[in-house]
C-alpha cells in the first residue's frame, strides 16, 4: 500500500473508532468486525461508483464519519451476504446494480441508497426466478401488487405486456407461453440496461 493509502485508511480507522465512542456513550456495545484488504478496498470503491452515479450524495453523507459509516456498513453487508452464497456477490452483479441505480436516478431522486436498499439491487441482478415461478407469482399477486413486493420486477413488467385480464380469464396452456416470451424479452432489457 502507498503512503496515501496509508493515511486514508487510519483517517477512516479513526473515524470508526470515534464513532465507537459515541455509541459506547450511548450505552451501546457495538462489535466491529476487521475485513481484510480487498473487502474494505471493494467497498471503498463500490462508494466511489455510487458517489459517482448519485450526483446528491453530498445530502446524505454530510461529514468523514458520515462516509466511514456507510463504507464500514457496505462492507459490513457484502461480506455478509456472501457468506450466505458466495454466488450472489461479483464485480458483474455489483455494476449491474450501480448502472440499473443510474437508470432509476435519471428519473427519481439523485439521493445515495442506503446500504440495504444497493445490497438488494446487486441480489436482485443475481436472482431471477425461473418462468414456471415468475408466471405463478404473476398470477397470485394480481396488477395491483407494489413494485417492491415482487421478487423481481422482471414479473410484473411481463404480465402487465401479457395482459393481466388475459392470466385471470385464458387457460394457462394459452396464456403461459405468451408470459412467458414477454419475460424472456423483459429479462433481456433489463440485461442490457434498458
Amino acid at each position: 500500500m502507498s503512503a496515501k493509502q496509508i493515511d486514508a485508511r487510519e483517517a477512516l480507522n479513526k473515524n470508526l473508532t470515534d464513532l465507537d465512542v459515541k455509541r459506547k456513550n450511548i450505552s451501546t456495545v457495538v462489535t466491529r468486525r476487521e475485513f481484510t484488504d480487498d473487502e474494505f478496498e471493494q467497498a471503498k470503491q463500490i462508494f466511489s461508483a455510487l458517489k459517482m452515479a448519485c450526483g446528491a450524495w453530498q445530502f446524505t453523507i454530510k461529514t468523514k464519519s458520515d462516509e466511514a459509516e456507510y463504507i464500514y456498513l457496505l462492507c459490513e453487508r457484502l461480506v455478509e451476504v456472501q457468506d450466505r452464497d458466495p454466488s450472489l456477490i461479483s464485480s458483474q452483479s455489483i455494476s449491474n446494480a450501480i448502472r440499473k441505480l443510474e437508470n432509476r436516478l435519471s428519473n427519481d431522486s439523485q439521493y445515495l441508497p442506503s446500504v440495504a436498499k444497493f445490497v438488494q439491487l446487486i441480489v436482485e441482478e443475481v436472482y431471477i426466478p425461473t418462468p414456471v415461478l415468475a408466471y405463478v407469482e404473476a398470477c397470485k399477486k394480481g396488477y395491483s401488487t407494489k413494485n417492491s413486493s415482487w421478487s423481481h420486477i422482471a414479473i410484473k413488467i411481463a404480465a402487465d405486456r401479457a395482459d393481466w385480464y388475459n392470466l385471470r380469464t385464458k387457460r394457462q396452456d394459452e396464456i403461459f407461453p405468451i408470459f412467458k416470451d414477454y419475460y424472456a424479452r423483459v429479462l433481456a432489457e433489463i440485461s442490457g440496461g434498458v
